[in-house]
């Protein structure tokens, strides 16, 4: 059994300046950051597993909507719509994300980009899993 996503709920401070989000306790050590936006509504990003990188993302304006996959028949949605949430995504699980174009996410990865690290095909995914 692979480890499963879960939302984790920041810390916010309001004054009269703005609001500031705060999270200490972060599930790994950040190695990489990048921003999602400017999504086209029609299409997807994502579309794809990480052998070994988790990924934990923040909204920071607009509305996501995350498929994740675990098996063929097992597949949460996540409507990501609450500036006070963060969402953690474990390896080995299968992210496909929707927004609009007001949509922006920061992504915490925990390793540096490698593209050997993608699994871009449900069907390998689904074989690792098996082995697993």
């Amino acid at each position: 059994m692979t480890k499963r996503h879960y939302l984790i709920e920041t810390k916010n401070i309001y004054d009269p300046r703005g609001r500031i989000e705060i999270m200490e306790q972060l599930p790994f050590r950040p190695k990489r950051v990048f921003v999602l936006s400017l999504f086209d509504p029609i299409m997807s990003r994502g579309d794809h597993a990480l052998r070994e990188c988790e990924q934990l993302f923040f909204l920071t304006s607009g509305i996501a909507r995350f498929e994740i996959e675990y098996s063929p028949t097992d597949i949460e949605q996540v409507i990501f719509d609450d500036l006070n949430l963060a969402l953690y995504i474990p390896p080995l699980a299968w992210r496909t994300v929707y927004g609009g174009k007001d949509t922006t996410i920061v992504c915490l990865a925990s390793h540096e980009y490698d593209p050997d690290g993608y699994i871009n095909s449900r069907d390998e995914l689904w074989k690792i899993l098996e082995a697993v």
